[in-house]
């Protein structure tokens, strides 16, 4: 017996990294397709780590096959929304488009009980695109489609398809079409060491089933080669091309379709417009008009034939008919209005407004920066480039229509161009501020737990994972315990020295390390004897503070972070700073600090 049966599955793409409907192909069979399947998934993200993804896999896989007849290629479509972080990671990456690739895993059980395992079926990702500056909100929602290779079943009874797992393999792009490079994941959704991956520009997700649901995407019933099996439904119909049109009307004509079976004939076709069936054309008739459509508007037109027996044929190709243009207008379009400054960065600023109407089609946008043609947009959207930051510029902005008569400028926006700074994130880095709150134990002559409060705002290259941030620690005052015994209060203020640093690792730990010079304004005994403080006192090195997220940490969620640091002696504290400083140095000292993003 043979089980040359080869590789048969459906899967999902996301990213940084993932739907829309999407359809099943039309049938290759006069038998009915399998079911759509819905499939909710959990997959391991770089730097979000992981995430919800949910799918809706459909197919023309028949569910019915004849023993030993190799069947053939099985046509694939996936739609994946892709949800909890992902649109806010686009968005902090600040990523503009998305395309790539996934791999699916399939078992394939056959009739007898024989299981092949692993069967491989590639799916490619219809690109998407972010419509415009404004923040993606929502689910992520992508499409992707492959096909199957011919597979042959035996012997006759039920041959089972179950998923297994699937992965991704994504690129992310900024605004200006740049490669954003992400960090490679360097172990799966369980902890898995993966296959080191050497191509610079994509990064890999890693997804897996949740638990309580069926993994049987396709159960295909095996029949005896002696049933007699209708060959199918007619040909799919070719020659589709317009013969005519107006401004409201399409003429359509295409070749006679041809049926399999001899004893079937062609009963109608059927015109769609996009996924619309609009008209109903009973044979022998190859042609029809289309009315009721608007000027100057493109359309697409498809036709199936339906025979006898009511199987319909795949669709034609697609013909993109564009109805007729009317006189050309004597009016130009009316004035773009509500010009407004979207995202502004050190060299960039994003433009939007409300589009003008004209009496046939508006055609585009011309942009003006002080006065000066700078670019064109079909649409009423503009990102202005190669600004210098600390500058103010003005722009405005005028439609124009087909024939090129152009409507009076808009108002003008006056933009004023800052310098670069922690939130105005560089296109392929991803940006977030936190305030943070915790404590702080001293462990050495003097003991005691002082508050602490403050804010961080981190820059993370998610290429390799390494971040810089701006740290600032308020100042703090607490009672502490001296030599074991004396009562003292004190006043103590963080000096950060250079930015912290650190990195977000493979499992989304997060390490940091920050050099602070730490200030002591005030100390004193019984908390009324001054012993020690002033603007000058403060300690002679860097006190080095290392800190460790207690779990994975998810920068959209915050999370805690613990170390240890050490204090070294005391400067310029006036006439007790010897006998003070020999309180507070030492190391063991530990600090807790919990992070909370910014809104």
């Amino acid at each position: 017996m043979s089980h040359g049966a080869r590789g048969l599955a459906k899967a999902s793409a996301a990213a940084l990294v993932i739907a829309g409907v999407a359809g099943a192909s039309a049938a290759q069979a006069a038998v009915p397709s399998v079911p759509d399947v819905n499939l909710d998934f959990t997959c391991k993200y770089p730097i979000v780590d992981k995430q919800p993804l949910s799918v809706r896999i459909s197919s023309n896989i028949p569910s019915e096959a004849v023993v030993g007849v190799k069947q053939p290629p099985f046509q694939i479509t996936v739609a994946a929304s892709a949800k909890g972080d992902t649109s806010r990671a686009i968005n902090t990456l600040n990523a503009f488009s998305i395309e790539g690739a996934s791999e699916a895993f399939a078992d394939l059980e056959f009739p007898d009980g024989f299981i092949q395992e692993d069967l491989f079926v590639p799916l490619t990702l219809d690109p998407w695109r972010r419509l415009g500056p404004e923040p993606v909100a929502g689910d992520l929602n992508l499409i992707a489609r492959g096909e199957t290779p011919s597979i042959q079943l035996e012997p006759v009874g039920d041959a089972i398809i179950r998923l297994d797992r699937i992965s991704l393999n994504l690129v992310a792009k900024g605004q200006s079409g740049n490669i954003i490079n992400v960090r490679k994941l360097t172990t799966d959704f369980d902890g898995n060491p993966v296959p080191a991956d050497t191509t610079p520009d994509d990064f890999n997700v890693y997804c897996k089933l949740n638990a309580g649901q069926s993994n049987v995407i396709a159960t295909i019933k095996v029949i005896p080669d002696d049933i007699v099996v209708d060959p199918g439904p007619p040909a799919k119909v070719t020659g589709l091309k317009a013969t005519a049109k107006t401004t409201t009307t399409v003429d359509l004509a295409w070749d006679p379709a041809t049926d399999p079976d001899a004893g079937d004939s062609i009963k109608e076709y059927k015109v769609y417009q996009g996924t619309t069936l609009v008209k109903t054309v009973p044979a022998p008739a190859t042609s029809t008009q289309i009315t009721g459509l608007t000027q100057d508007t493109q359309y697409s037109f498809t036709v199936a034939a339906i025979d006898s027996k009511g199987l319909e044929t795949p669709r034609s190709d697609a013909l993109v008919v564009k109805t007729d243009r009317p006189i050309p207008p004597n009016q130009p379009p009316t004035v773009p209005t509500a010009l407004k400054a979207g995202a502004v960065t050190s060299s960039s600023v994003a433009l939007s407004w409300t589009a003008s109407t004209d009496d046939v089609k508006v055609a585009g946008y011309t942009i003006y920066r002080d006065g000066v043609k700078i670019g064109t947009s079909p649409t009423p959207t503009f990102s202005a480039t190669g600004l210098v930051p600390g500058t103010q510029y003005s722009f405005t902005v005028e439609a124009f229509d087909e024939p090129g008569l152009a409507s009076v400028k808009s108002a003008a926006v006056v933009v004023l161009i800052t310098a670069p700074v922690m939130g105005v994130c560089p296109e392929g880095f991803a940006c977030q501020g936190y305030t943070l709150a915790g404590s702080t134990t001293l462990k050495t002559l003097t003991t005691g737990v002082l508050p602490l409060k403050g804010g961080i705002d981190a820059q993370l290259d998610p290429s390799n994972g390494k971040f810089t941030a701006d740290l600032v620690l308020n100042p703090t005052s607490g009672r502490l315990t001296a030599g074991g015994f004396l009562p003292v209060t004190v006043k103590i203020g963080f000096a950060p020295s250079g930015k912290t640093t650190g990195t977000l690792d493979d499992n989304n730990i997060l390490r940091s390390k920050s050099l602070v010079r730490i200030k002591v304004s005030e100390v004193k005994l019984f908390g009324a004897i001054p012993l020690a403080g002033g603007n000058s006192c403060q300690t002679k090195s860097l006190s080095e503070i290392n800190l460790t997220s207690t779990k994975a940490f998810e920068i959209f969620k915050g999370g805690t972070l613990t170390g240890t640091y050490a204090i070294s002696d005391l400067n310029g504290c006036g006439v007790l700073n010897g006998i003070v400083s020999p309180l507070t140095a030492g190391g063991g000292n530990t600090i807790s600090l919990n992070l909370t993003p910014k809104a």
